[in-house]
């Protein structure tokens, strides 16, 4: 039978364990990134060169690209709500294309507002998502609504 004392010194092993990770610092190079990023301005003075057959999703933390093109697409820009920028380094074809919405980031710097447990309604809806390609073409997505929509 464990010892109260020991059970307490685990509890607050975990816990200590479970704060550390939450509050842990971005990974190496997120910060370097986001500023990159920050540079970046919507090209709102592109023509569209047409729609893709992309869908994208929000899901929790995450965007879920489903691409239906008969091509992948390497070293695009995706943009989000027109001010927020990430790097799709590889979009492969199909549905199993996943970015964190902490690698999209505004002008400020500022990381996609994905919302938290505790903070739901800090979350962004997202409504608009362009594809802008290497050779600066620009291509609206389909975007699929958030379920709060619905409530």
């Amino acid at each position: 039978m464990p010892r109260p004392i020991s059970c307490f010194v685990l509890g607050v092993s975990a816990a200590t364990a479970a704060l550390t990770a939450c509050t842990a610092p971005l990974p190496a190079g997120t910060a370097q990134r986001r500023a990159e990023l920050a540079e970046l301005r919507h090209p709102a003075d592109v023509d569209f060169a047409g729609n893709l057959d992309i869908s994208v999703a929000r899901d929790g933390d995450d965007l879920h690209l489903i691409n239906r093109e008969a091509r992948a697409f390497d070293g695009a820009i995706v943009w989000l709500n027109q001010q927020y920028a990430g790097l799709a380094t590889r979009l492969a074809i199909g549905p199993d294309n996943r970015m964190p919405l902490r690698a999209f980031a505004n002008r400020h710097g500022e990381t996609f507002p994905a919302g938290s447990w505790l903070a739901p309604d800090a979350a962004e809806t997202l409504v608009a998502a362009e594809l802008v390609l290497a050779d600066g073409s620009r291509h609206r997505l389909t975007v699929w609504p958030d379920e709060r929509w619905y409530e």
